[in-house]
């Protein structure tokens, strides 16, 4: 009874405390003549402290603001608008009775610097000031570490960033564009101590794009400390430690008004990359074959779960702006030394068909570059070209040893090696010249060349016999697109604007290929016409866009015609400052890649892929639907945010299990399916709150996802369908206290449940449970972070949990140097728990199912120095 009585109080109290009186702050903003002034920024503060922001608004078209604050005596209201005085005003309910507080504000012009002033609110007005200085955060902490502790941010490992849900792809420096598609080397280059200023401008507009006025974009820009303008800084990084794990790191930059460079280098053995797969060229990801993108894979995603990963990154970015043009450059190369272990399990619906030992090394290189020009010819005609080259090869050896249950058992022991070859250019010629208020008229001209090979050689014997067999496979692709576009778009409103264009695609694909001595050849060659309808418009609340694009695609040397009609539609409406809907819908159709009609791919020796059929002709349907809301209130510290996505794919391409044949050799064959369907819903909640007279606080953080696919499958000559639900839930529990040896106390715990059906019976399950506890800590000295972890994973067949410990520290000598200790998984290292089991994964062709365990769990421990030039 007690203990109910205890429990019900708790949640009175919690919900009490959410729900607690609230005064209200109401007025307007104008300037010395009267004028309204909207978007102004306010922030209300506690009186005697800016480590809690109470409540936040802007104002409307009208000047008219309204705040709501929770019961506070006495408040600090600021108020701040670019090329204006900033003014703070404090605001004491006690002293009335009232719950409604009317304050209106005049704000002056700030005279100091007033012709700069005056150009960035005209280009840059409806903008948002991020609160940084209250910030716990030590001035070697990153930019990814200040959008994470900033509240309104999503941020991922990949570098993608959104505010308030709306993506952002750009971050300038100094109202400068520097970082453009670089999210990831800007999130984790770019030092919380270089920052003066951060603020998110909603509406920014790039000068020599040529475009409508109202047709905006959200940035993220950087002015940066007085220090660090017009001044060439380097800061270096190195660390050795345990088993030789090794860090060699540096970076410099140089940002001034006309011209910025910014270089980074990265060479360690820890498993850190800063290049990612969305640095790359849009036209790369576009138009290049899956064999390419396979391929560079391994250089751009972080791969912790490795047994040897000695990689370099390096990356130069340079651009320069004038008066009438800008130009830039990007350079980026990364090396990789890669080796990683792994347990495959093969299983049919009753037994084990093979069990696999495999040891997987990679090394190689990937070299890509960017330059681009972009001019003013006249007021209102701009031209862009863009060039981008890029080039990989990469060696992979693997070795296998393999115990086969059926039909015989046996030992196989398997060495092969492949070497991948890539080199790709495109160009891009862009023209946009708007006539008047009314008309824009563009055209656009772009080509790419790919050409890739691979060889594979196979050697492989059995225990059951003396024969060593062997193998060779060698494939060839050879891509080239161009296209051709002109276009017309007439703007009736900011609302409404209306277009026709027209586009030439033409292609020419190519596929060399050799089984042994079996040569297989195989090309399309495509002329594409479409007619493209957009509408599109843009205003304070509403954007969207509709394109809709009639295609006829005729395939040369032949009598066959596909026609299509790809459209592509987004909508994004702002409730309000902090709350935004969105809406989007793609359907595309496409050919499948040359590969897929090859007769056979070997994998290994014993596994094969064949196709009895040609699929070059094949057109595919992929239909995307997505619909998301999020809400964030950064002064209340609360965040709402669900999402449900749909796709459905059309005529797709599956490798179905087939036949054992008497040399144990698997083979699986490359069938038509008609339909796959996939579902995801997801839904996040957080809240923060602040207690005690020092403004301690706690946030509360629950994210779930649910999702769920369909599709037809073939087991034993029969069709069946196969389901797959996973269900992900996780909560985060942080506490923030003020005036305490700890700055961040955090819990989070995460529960995975995925399920695999055949026509509604289970035929796989796998839970995952995650917990981790971190501490950190930092004062004017020394910064310290602590995090404990402890994972369990139960499959149909298997369970394992491991528990481990990072550990990373920093303490300053001076400003200018610094000594650090980087450490993961410390108890495996040391072998305290000797579990190297780093995950399970599980893949269903048709009637065989794949367990594959990654074995290759890595620590590292090393010490270093970090000076800043």
């Amino acid at each position: 009874m007690k203990l109910r009585l205890a429990l019900s109080y708790i949640i009175f109290s919690f919900f009490l405390s959410t729900y607690a009186q609230e005064y209200t702050i109401e007025g307007t903003v104008s300037d010395p003549s009267g004028t309204a002034l909207s978007g102004v920024n306010l922030i209300v503060y506690s009186a005697d402290t800016e480590n809690a922001i109470l409540s936040y608004g802007i104002s409307d078209d009208q000047g008219v603001y309204t705040l709501s604050v929770e019961n506070r005596a006495i408040v600090a209201l600021e108020v701040s608008y670019l090329g204006y005085k900033t003014v703070r005003k404090e605001i004491n309910f006690s002293a009335t009775s009232k719950n409604v507080m009317s304050q209106d504000f005049v704000l002056e012009k700030d005279l100091v610097n007033l012709e700069t002033v005056a150009i960035v609110v005209k280009k840059y007005k409806d903008t948002v000031r991020i609160k940084t200085d209250s910030l716990r955060l030590s001035k070697n902490a990153s930019l990814r570490d200040v959008l994470n502790k900033s509240d309104g941010f999503d941020i991922n490992d990949d570098g993608y960033i959104a505010f308030n849900g709306v993506p952002i792809t750009k971050v300038l420096i100094n109202k400068k564009e520097v970082f453009v598609n670089q999210n990831s080397i800007a999130l984790d280059n770019i030092d919380y101590g270089i920052i003066d200023n951060l603020q998110v401008i909603n509406n920014y507009k790039d000068r020599f794009d040529v475009d409508f006025s109202n047709f905006t974009e959200p940035v993220i820009n950087i002015d940066t400390k007085k220090e660090f303008r017009g001044v060439l800084k380097f800061t270096a990084e190195a660390g050795y430690g345990y088993k030789n794990s090794f860090l060699a790191k540096g970076r410099a930059m140089f940002f001034s008004d006309n011209f910025n460079a910014f270089l980074t280098q990265n060479t360690n053995n820890i498993f850190e990359k800063d290049f990612k797969f969305k640095n790359i060229s849009s036209s790369f990801k576009k138009y290049t074959s899956q064999f390419f993108r396979q391929n560079v894979s391994s250089f751009l995603n972080n791969q912790e779960r490795l047994k040897k990963d000695i990689t370099n990154n390096t990356s130069l970015t340079i651009r320069k702006e004038a008066t009438h043009y800008k130009t830039g450059g990007v350079i980026y190369f990364n090396y990789i030394d890669q080796l990683k272990n792994e347990l495959i399990n093969t299983k049919d619906i009753n037994n084990t068909i093979r069990e696999e030992t495999l040891e997987n090394s990679a090394i190689g290189n990937l070299s890509f570059a960017n330059f681009y020009i972009n001019a003013k010819l006249l007021k209102n005609t701009s031209i862009r070209y863009e060039l981008n080259g890029g080039n990989t090869n990469k060696t992979d050896r693997r070795g296998i040893t393999t115990t086969v249950y059926i039909p015989n058992q046996d030992l196989i022991d398997e060495r092969n090696k492949k070497d991948a070859d890539a080199f790709i250019t495109s160009n891009e010629v862009k023209i946009r010249s708007l006539f008047n208020d009314r008309f824009l008229l563009y055209s656009n001209f772009s080509s790419l060349n790919e050409l890739s090979e691979s060889d594979y050689s196979i050697i492989n014997s059995q225990q059951s016999s003396s024969t060593i067999r062997r193998l060779s496979q060698y494939i060839k692709d050879d891509n080239r697109f161009t296209t051709a576009e002109i276009g017309l778009d007439y703007k009736y409103s900011k609302l409404l604007t209306g277009g026709v264009g027209f586009l030439y695609l033409n292609t020419s694909e190519k596929n060399n290929s050799s089984l042994n001595t079996n040569p297989f050849y195989t090309e399309r060659r495509t002329n594409n016409y479409s007619i493209t309808s957009i509408l599109r418009g843009q205003g304070k609340r509403l954007e969207y866009s509709l394109q809709v694009s009639p295609t006829i695609k005729k395939i040369k040397n032949t009598d066959i015609q596909r026609e299509y009609v790809p459209i592509t539609t987004s909508l994004l409406y702002k409730i309000s400052p902090n709350k935004n809907i969105s809406a989007s819908y793609t359907d595309n159709s496409f050919l499948n890649e040359l590969s897929l009609s090859l007769d056979t791919i070997a994998t290994s020796f014993n596994t094969r892929v064949t196709s009895a059929e040609n699929f070059n002709l094949l057109l595919n349907r992929n239909r995307v639907m997505q619909l998301q809301y999020s809400y964030s209130n950064i002064a209340k510290s609360k965040f709402l945010s669900s999402s449900v996505s749909h796709t459905i794919d059309d005529n797709f391409i599956q490798p179905i299990f087939d036949r054992i044949d008497e040399n144990t050799i698997i083979f699986y064959n490359n069938t038509l399916l008609k339909r796959r369907n996939h579902t995801s819903l997801s839904l996040g909640a957080g809240k923060g709150f602040y207690f005690s007279e020092n403004y301690h606080k706690i946030s509360f953080d629950l994210r779930t996802k649910y999702s769920f696919s369909d599709a037809p499958t073939i087991i034993q000559d029969t069709n069946v369908t196969y389901k797959d639900n996973t269900a992900i839930i996780s909560a985060n529990i942080s506490l923030e206290p003020q005036n305490f040896f700890l700055d961040d106390i955090s819990i989070t715990s995460s529960a995975s449940k995925n399920s695999s059906f055949f026509d509604d019976e289970l035929s796989f399950e796998q839970k995952i449970i995650t917990n981790n506890l971190l501490i950190s800590s930092e004062t004017k000295k020394l910064e310290y972070e602590l995090i404990f972890f402890w994972d369990y994973y139960d499959t149909s067949t298997d369970s394992f949990h491991r528990t481990d410990i990072d550990f990373n520290s920093r303490y300053n000598l001076t400003k200018k140097t610094s000594l650090f200790i980087k450490s993961k998984s410390i108890l495996n290292l040391l072998k305290i728990t000797p579990n190297n089991i780093n995950s399970i994964q599980t893949e269903t062709n048709g009637a065989l199912r794949q367990e594959v365990i990654n074995t290759s769990l890595s620590g590292y421990f090393l010490f270093g120095i970090t000076h800043k030039f």
